[in-house]
């Protein structure tokens, strides 16, 4: 699948034959980084896969250590380095630091190093030339790898750090044990440079666990995924996102926007993931975003569960042991100091389309409130009107289509804010002509993602708060 540490590799090994080819030596440092080069000139967003820095920290940190010795001193050497180099990393995906992880090299490594990629490679070779020979040597390459697989199970071992364990002290002692082997090669200026890398980790490390806890309030983050939905809520003790944005071909707005955007605001887990229904502009994102983050559950709707849109990303929770919890209106659960009900769909209910059959959520607690429709028709909002009161922020719903928000609905909820997750398009308008008119009657103050990028609402026990930008203004001041 050209994976990046596939590519990683390929593009060092063509580095070093050229160079043994050309009679020159192999620089390691050299071939790494244009491997870098190579890699984020085709996909920048690779930048942000855990097997990007999974990947090049390994290797940046053999050539660290530079092993030495014979076959088992080398190898001891290699998984020192790249264990040392990988563990901050670790740390910070929430993934552990086996106690036996040097024990499990020292046997796994040689047998795929020296049979699994062999065998590997003779049945890909074959498969060009001799495709019955591909076919006889298959079930070998199989039973290999596999065989590894099992034994890798076998020595897992207790985590070597506590799971409250933060990344920088660990980077600390990283850097310090880099620097003391490369000062005992006599290399001391690279070894004063490592060293000085720890002591400015470690200023680091002082100062963010010094760091103040998050002030009370609930904010929600509206992301900026061109034509798509991905929300991020959080308070002190809570955080949720709703959907992932759009992937079309190889633009996946999970990798381009949703990960560096958690990576940027700090989030180290998500407690719950609602994807709202299968739409590809909601739920094209979700793979991504679940392969490399930690998840606590998934929220779905009943009618989303035999999808096939939804069916890599069951199997990938399902892998990841992420508990999958089908939810219908009327259920509530906790969000900090606040409360999230779903209102839609009824428990049973079968939709006439996918819009009409996802999740629509109500937050609310001190400060206010906000509804997040998903891609409801005017048709859900007239059912949902009895249930319904005045409440601060609302997200339009698909996207600001002319066939949601409709003039009841915005008369019931009376939001301040609107808000409109859309692309910029020149074919058609988002929000619409009709809704941009039903909110200013209302005298609703209307943000879009495609204006002001990404919209941040912060609620307090006081009121609402929409940070200013001074390059995009709002369609009506808020109340």
């Amino acid at each position: 699948g050209l994976s990046v540490p596939t590519l990683r590799a390929v593009a060092m090994a063509s580095a070093g034959a050229v160079a043994l080819l050309g009679g020159r030596p192999a620089a390691g440092w050299n071939a790494l980084a244009g491997a870098a080069l190579f890699i984020l000139s085709v996909d920048p967003g690779a930048l942000f896969d855990a097997s990007f820095g999974l990947s090049f920290l390994a290797v940046t940190g053999i050539l660290l250590w530079r092993p030495r010795g014979r076959i088992v001193g080398r190898l001891v050497g290699c998984t020192l380095g790249a264990s040392l180099a990988t563990a901050p990393l670790l740390v910070h995906l929430g993934l552990p630091l086996p106690a036996l992880g040097i024990v499990a090299n020292l046997l796994l490594v040689p047998w795929f190093t020296g049979v699994v990629v062999p065998i590997g490679l003779l049945v890909a070779a074959l498969a060009l030339v001799a495709p019955d020979g591909a076919a006889l040597l298959s079930p070998f390459a199989h039973f290999s790898a596999d065989a590894g697989v099992r034994v890798a199970e076998l020595l897992a071992s207790p985590d070597l750090l506590p799971a409250s364990a933060t990344p920088a002290p660990v980077a600390v002692v990283v850097a310090s044990g880099f620097a003391l082997r490369v000062g005992l090669r006599g290399e001391v200026g690279l070894g004063w440079g490592i060293g000085l890398l720890a002591g400015v980790l470690g200023l680091v490390a002082g100062i963010t666990a010094r760091r103040p806890p998050a002030p009370p309030g609930v904010e929600i983050l509206f992301l900026d995924v061109g034509q798509g939905d991905a929300t991020l809520g959080r308070n002190a003790g809570s955080t949720w996102l709703f959907d992932a944005g759009p992937r079309f071909g190889a633009s996946d707005a999970g990798r381009r926007v949703v990960l560096p955007a958690l990576r940027a605001e700090g989030v180290g887990r998500l407690d719950v993931f609602v994807l709202t229904h299968p739409d590809r502009d909601h739920l094209g994102g979700a793979l991504a975003v679940l392969e490399r983050s930690r998840v606590g559950e998934i929220w779905v709707p009943a009618t989303m569960i035999d999808d096939p849109s939804f069916q890599s990303v069951r199997e990938s929770a399902a892998m990841r042991r992420v508990p999958l919890r089908i939810v219908a209106s009327g259920y509530e659960a906790p969000f900090g100091g606040w409360r999230a009900r779903v209102l839609w769909p009824p428990p049973g209910f079968r939709p006439r389309s996918r819009n009409d059959g996802g999740l629509v959520v109500r937050f609310e607690g001190p400060g206010g409130c906000a509804v997040l429709p998903a891609d409801a028709s005017v048709a859900v909002e007239r059912e949902l009107l009895p249930e319904l009161g005045p409440c601060t922020v609302l997200k339009l719903g698909h996207h600001g289509s002319e066939t949601s928000s409709g003039p009841r609905w915005l008369g019931q909820l009376d939001p301040d804010i609107a808000v409109a997750s859309a692309s910029r398009s020149r074919v058609r308008q988002f929000p619409s002509r009709a809704v941009r008119e039903r909110l200013r009657a209302r005298d609703a103050t209307l943000y879009e993602t495609s204006r002001f990028g990404a919209v941040r609402v912060w609620f307090t026990d006081l009121t609402v708060v929409v940070p200013y930008r001074t390059d995009a203004v709002a369609d009506s001041p808020v109340r």
